[in-house]
């Protein structure tokens, strides 16, 4: 996404493929500046960067926006943290793909506890969680986008 200015919302969004440079870089945003919302996100591809980079974003510069159940997959980015300031969390691929359901509650963290309230336009969620080896894929237009070996390919 690079780096969004708010006022703005960004929900609902993964991202699969891998991202390098030298610096704010991050699996899904480089660098969130001002009042963004960020909500229902996850990033699973790799990360490389010499200077303020992570696993969902690289830098978070005066985060004063809504944030919410971000996730990005410790074990695919190589990224033990994420910036500071924004509300995301980061799981192994195992623990990512367990909830076949928002907030799902046979798993061992509970994840994706709202993401069944983020819909399009007629209502129906934006997310399908599959089985228990399925990353959630995003539902646009009534397909399912999804990556689950994390190659940067979508299934």
């Amino acid at each position: 996404v690079g780096s969004p200015h708010g006022p703005s919302t960004i929900e609902s969004t993964f991202s699969s493929g891998s991202v390098s440079g030298d610096q704010y870089i991050g699996g899904l945003f480089g660098r969130v500046d001002d009042e963004v919302s960020i909500k229902a996100n996850y990033a699973l591809g790799r990360v490389s960067g010499s200077y303020k980079y992570g696993g969902l974003l690289g830098d978070c510069y005066y985060c004063s926006g809504d944030s919410a159940e971000n996730y990005w997959v410790i074990d695919t980015t190589g990224m033990a943290t994420s910036a500071y300031g924004v509300n995301a969390s980061g799981f192994s691929i195992v623990e990512l793909q367990c909830p076949t359901s928002a907030g799902d509650l046979a798993c061992a963290n509970e994840i994706y506890s709202t993401w069944n309230s983020y819909t399009d336009e007629s209502g129906e969620p934006y997310w399908d969680f599959g089985s228990s080896t399925d990353l959630p894929g995003l539902r646009l237009n009534r397909t399912t986008y999804r990556d689950n070996n994390a190659d940067g390919i979508l299934d």
